[in-house]
């Protein structure tokens, strides 16, 4: 029972003396702002710099120290520590903006640093909506329809970013995004019989881009975009319907089977975006607007049966290029901050 009484005795002890020397430690913050206040720089930074040492600043009272000793050493001209001072300060609050209340000197100060996000990582989701660009159509029936335009569902996207600070203004992006898509044609061979063809695909891309951003006003920037990127499609299923009329009983018949060859298809291509964003400490909101196009042709096969009972097989291949425009919202969060001195 002694020894705990006395183990109890040990904690109350050290937890008064810490409390009480936080105490004393905000004391001498608020004394040494005084001396600043009444022109006493040299009294300021050797207080400042005495608990700087022995004191603990957390929060609010790290950020008044710092700010005060730097603007004690603006005001009797040690520049050169002055900044440095200022540099470490923005090393722990990137984002903090001067206040009214703030020493004018150091206010003034903070406009000699420019500061960039050095490294960001970002979720993206939205919307693709998908176009195909035809260079060339291959026809076989010449009673056959071929300029039916194919039907392309808009699809659901989700990407993954991460951005590295290489200049100033300048941003090197890379990301790898998912979507899935289907298109399909319906091909008339006269007015009772056409050919219906649907392909469904899951694209695996992976950009590169680089973006400048752009204060607008206040904690909202324009951010441009511009890149290249490396995609594979890959064949989830598709299927055929064949309205036909029959030879024996003249009726309207059905055919419908699935295609067995998956197949992937690679392709490259540049893409051209604008974002609006908006800044919250090391959390960004952001709108962004894409168009992005396939630089190699895409092949579309198209197989088919001519006849109920014939199965006599045909087909047409199709080139085109996949033209997208992605609208999405992302949340991006930065690690870390740049900071450089403008001059």
């Amino acid at each position: 029972m002694q020894r705990l009484n006395y183990i109890l005795l040990i904690l109350f002890s050290s937890f008064s003396f810490s409390a009480f020397s936080q105490t004393t430690c905000r004391e001498d913050l608020g004394k040494a702002i005084e001396l600043y206040n009444g022109g006493l720089f040299e009294q300021t930074i050797q207080l400042l710099e005495d608990k700087m040492k022995s004191c603990k600043y957390r929060g609010s009272e790290k950020t008044q120290a710092y700010k005060y000793l730097a603007a004690a050493h603006y005001e009797i001209d040690n520049i050169e520590q002055a900044d440095r001072l200022t540099y470490r300060f923005l090393k722990k609050e990137p984002l903090y903006e001067a206040q009214t209340t703030d020493p004018v000197l150091f206010s003034e100060a903070l406009s000699k640093f420019e500061r960039y996000p050095s490294l960001t990582i970002g979720f993206t989701v939205g919307s693709a909506i998908i176009k195909p660009i035809i260079i060339k159509r291959y026809t076989i029936w010449d009673k056959a329809d071929y300029t039916q335009e194919y039907i392309l569902s808009n699809s659901t996207l989700f990407q993954v970013d991460l951005s590295k600070n290489i200049f100033k203004y300048l941003n090197l992006n890379f990301g790898i995004s998912t979507t899935k898509f289907s298109y399909s044609r319906k091909i008339p061979f006269s007015d009772t019989t056409y050919l219906y063809f649907d392909e469904r695909f899951s694209e695996l891309k992976f950009p590169i881009e680089l973006s400048s951003s752009f204060k607008v006003f206040k904690k909202f920037y324009t951010t441009i975009y511009t890149g290249v990127f490396y995609t594979r499609a890959r064949n989830l299923d598709g299927y055929f319907n064949q309205s036909v009329l029959s030879n024996i009983n003249n009726e309207l018949l059905n055919i419908e089977f699935k295609t067995d060859n998956y197949r992937n298809v690679d392709n490259v291509g540049v893409s051209l975006g604008l974002a609006i964003d908006y800044r919250l400490d090391r959390f960004t909101f952001s709108l962004k607007a894409n168009n992005s196009m396939n630089l190699l042709p895409f092949t579309k096969k198209e197989i088919g049966v001519s006849a109920p009972y014939e199965f006599q097989m045909y087909y047409t291949d199709d080139l085109f290029h996949f033209k997208t425009t992605t609208y999405t919202f992302g949340l991006k969060y930065t690690f870390f901050y740049k900071i450089k001195a403008k001059y």
